[in-house]
C-alpha cells in the first residue's frame, strides 16, 4: 500500500496493492502497521456501505464532537467523484475543497480525519464502503448543504435526499472543529 498526501491537510489517497490472476483479484484494504507508521488512527469500529444510482449526490456529511471520526472510504463498484471540504478552524486548508475520482477499476481509497466534510457524486451506479473510528450517533450526525460549498459539481440534473437538501449552507455553519497540527 502507498499513501499519497492530498491537498487538504491530513487527508490521504491510499493506493492498495492489487494482485490479479486468471481467478480475479485480491486487494488488501487495510494495514494497521502502515497507518501506525504515518500516525493515522486505525481503531475502526464501525463499517457502512451505500449504493447510489448514477447522478446521485450524497453529502456533505460528518459527525460533530464528541462522536467525530476518521474515515477510510473506497468505491467497491462503479465510479464516483469524491469531494471533501476542510471545516477545521485554523487549518492551513480551512474551507478548501478537493475532489478525487474513486472507482472499482482504480482501487484507490481516501483517508479523512475528523473535521472534514465528505460527499460524492455518482458518475455511474456505485457501491461505497466506509470504515469509521466512532459509532453512528444520530444526535451528532451533521452536514453542510452540498451546493453551498466552493466546488463546481457536474453540470447535470442530480438526485439528492430531502435530508441533504435541508442541511445548513456553509455560510451559516459554525464549526466545532479546531485544527491541531499532527493531531489526526
Amino acid at each position: 500500500m502507498q499513501l499519497h498526501a492530498l491537498n487538504i491537510a491530513d487527508c490521504f489517497k491510499i493506493s492498495p496493492k492489487r494482485l490479479k490472476d486468471q481467478r480475479g483479484e485480491f486487494i488488501k484494504i487495510f494495514q494497521k502497521s502502515l497507518f501506525d507508521l504515518h500516525g493515522l488512527p486505525s481503531n475502526f469500529i464501525e463499517s457502512y456501505s451505500t449504493f447510489s444510482h448514477t447522478g446521485v449526490i450524497r453529502g456533505m456529511h460528518f459527525q460533530v464532537p464528541p462522536f467525530d471520526h476518521s474515515k477510510l472510504i473506497r468505491c467497491v463498484m462503479g465510479e464516483v467523484l469524491d469531494v471533501i471540504l476542510d471545516i477545521r478552524i485554523g487549518s492551513p486548508t480551512y474551507l478548501q475543497t478537493e475532489a478525487i475520482k474513486l472507482s472499482r477499476d482504480l482501487g484507490d481509497m481516501v483517508f479523512l480525519p475528523p473535521g472534514i466534510a465528505h460527499g460524492f457524486f455518482s458518475v455511474t451506479d456505485a457501491l461505497m464502503e466506509y470504515l469509521v473510528t466512532s459509532e453512528y450517533s444520530p444526535e451528532h450526525d451533521s452536514g453542510i448543504y452540498w451546493n453551498s460549498i466552493n466546488f463546481q459539481w457536474p453540470n447535470q440534473e442530480v438526485i439528492t435526499s430531502s435530508r441533504d437538501d435541508r442541511l445548513l449552507p456553509l455560510k451559516e455553519f459554525n464549526s466545532p472543529f479546531i485544527y491541531q497540527k499532527n493531531n489526526i
